[in-house]
């Protein structure tokens, strides 16, 4: 069957959320996996409020989420202190969040896909950048990440409730060097 990349629909939230269970179920004892907690993160509330917005972009194998991430322009503290390399306003990039790709899909270039999906989808909205952060160490989300071109900005402390403290690396990408024709 053919990879379908869309927007999750406003009323997909069940389908959204059955995608990260069963992600975070599937990764346990993984290497490098996320220490992600549904009620911790993501949450339902930031699950829910996400598709409301728009904001949930899933990869599916007929009906099968396959891998999903959320693209808005919300971001930690650590991120407003950042020595970014893409002058931008808050509203003038956007940040990649709960990336994941259930295991058994894994090594298909589907994480390549979805961020040039997210690359594309931000460069339309007029965006200057994408941002995201990764736990430090987490060596298979780097490479993907610098493989379609993301940049290390800097290593910073930030706090989330699954990871509580933690040295994150920020990754940058900027829009202005992919040119206007390879987004037709």
């Amino acid at each position: 069957m053919e990879t379908v990349f869309r927007a999750a629909e406003r009323d997909e939230y069940p389908l959204v959320l059955d995608f990260y269970c069963r992600l975070i179920d599937e990764m346990q004892g993984i290497p490098y996996s996320p220490s992600w907690k549904i009620g911790i993160y993501p949450t339902e509330e930031y699950l829910q409020q996400s598709v409301q917005n728009g904001q949930v972009y899933l990869a599916l194998d007929g009906e099968t989420v396959m891998g999903a991430f959320i693209l808005n322009n919300v971001f930690g503290e650590g991120y407003a202190k950042a020595d970014w390399h893409v002058p931008a306003e808050a509203n003038e990039y956007s940040v990649v969040h709960a990336l994941g790709i259930r295991p058994r899909f894994t090594k298909r270039g589907l994480g390549r896909m979805l961020l040039r999906n997210a690359l594309l989808i931000a460069r339309n909205q007029g965006k200057k950048a994408v941002r995201l952060d990764v736990l430090k160490g987490n060596q298979p989300a780097e490479r993907l990440y610098t493989s379609v071109g993301f940049h290390l900005v800097q290593t910073v402390r930030l706090f989330y409730g699954d990871t509580g403290w933690g040295d994150f690396n920020l990754y940058e990408f900027d829009l202005s060097t992919i040119p206007q024709e390879a987004f037709l």
